[in-house]
């Protein structure tokens, strides 16, 4: 398998995947649930050094085990290779020469029906741990991991990165080396745009429970992240413009206040998609109480714009602005919760 797959790598018509439909038909149904494969430090790579900031950023952490990279397929879907094996098909029959054909024919042979393009998501499990990376029961028709030497030996010679449910793993133990980060190459194949359901178990911690959008903008904006939002906090978030001078949004500052029902090991906040992280402090005496800043916030011309009340820089909160809030709260034992709230901003802070 290449090092690094491409999810547009097939024949003649390689630069026509991106624009492949995102669900061409129905998957192919998977073997019965197995045992977790077992993926182990020699399949690895020893990396002593830690991920930088801007891969952090679009990665999600669950106790030992990362998934690098993740968020990058929030707004993209999942293609299927269906269409590109019907413009295949044209050209083995008469649209193209001779040459052009033969290839068709030679990618067709390999190129599956039910196949998908496979997202390339790196593992990363710290030294001396054991974690598992499971799908949802309910999702094993039409999500798999292909990190097992067995699944990522299915790649089709002729189409590198295409690949079938059946081709992958519903679960999958990793097992770091010794003495060093281990990092793990594979992918995800996923049957057009969902919300993936996965679950990290490692030993010692209790099980964490992700919800990863592919080819969605969100998997926290339903009704249920609401309830869920309102379960894990003790108030409402408190979300107001903190300038130095009343009633000013010149300094284009917003604080944000979470009070928790128990204590996280970090709180991270996106506010309107603007992402700030929050620390852990009293407020009005209550404790966990968890604050943060965001500058730029968009006040004057940006996400958070504001219709002023008097001049262009006075806002006492006679024109409503709402926000969207995202909370991601991780806890000490490596569980992650979120949360998704609107949010009133206020004229004042503190």
């Amino acid at each position: 398998m290449h090092r690094r797959w491409t999810a547009a790598a097939c024949g003649l018509v390689c630069a026509s995947l991106a624009a492949c439909a995102a669900d061409a038909g129905r998957p192919a149904a998977p073997p019965p649930a197995a045992a977790s494969a077992i993926v182990g430090c020699s399949e690895g790579g020893n990396n002593p050094n830690p991920l930088p900031p801007d891969w952090k950023a679009t990665s999600v952490v669950s106790g030992p085990l990362t998934l690098a990279h993740i968020k990058q397929y929030a707004g993209q879907p999942a293609s299927a290779f269906e269409p590109t094996r019907d413009s295949l098909r044209r050209i083995a029959t008469d649209s193209g020469s001779d040459h052009e054909r033969r290839a068709a024919r030679r990618t067709l042979e390999h190129t599956a029906p039910g196949s998908y393009a496979v997202h390339e998501v790196f593992v990363r499990v710290a030294a001396g741990s054991e974690a598992t990376l499971s799908v949802a029961s309910a999702q094993r028709s039409s999500v798999a991991l292909i990190y097992s030497r067995h699944a990522r030996n299915q790649e089709r010679p002729g189409a590198p990165g295409a690949y079938r449910v059946a081709d992958g793993d519903q679960s999958v133990t990793f097992r770091g080396c010794s003495k060093a980060d281990t990092d793990f190459l594979g992918g995800i194949v996923v049957a057009g745009p969902r919300c993936l359901a996965l679950t990290v178990t490692s030993p010692g911690r209790r099980p964490a429970h992700l919800r990863l959008a592919f080819g969605k903008d969100s998997c926290d904006t339903s009704k249920r992240a609401q309830v869920h939002g309102q379960r894990l906090l003790r108030r409402t978030p408190y979300l107001g413009v903190a300038c130095p001078q009343a009633h000013s949004i010149a300094c284009d500052r917003v604080g944000l206040a979470v009070w928790l029902k128990r204590s996280a090991a970090s709180v991270a906040a996106k506010i309107n998609g603007q992402s700030l992280r929050l620390r852990a402090g009293r407020l009005d005496g209550r404790r966990p109480t968890y604050t943060g800043y965001l500058q730029p916030a968009g006040l004057l011309h940006g996400p958070l714009e504001v219709t002023p009340d008097r001049s262009p820089y006075f806002w006492q909160g006679s024109h409503p602005k709402d926000a969207r809030v995202l909370l991601q709260i991780r806890r000490s034992d490596g569980s992650m919760d979120t949360a998704s709230l609107t949010v009133p901003l206020r004229a004042g802070w503190g």
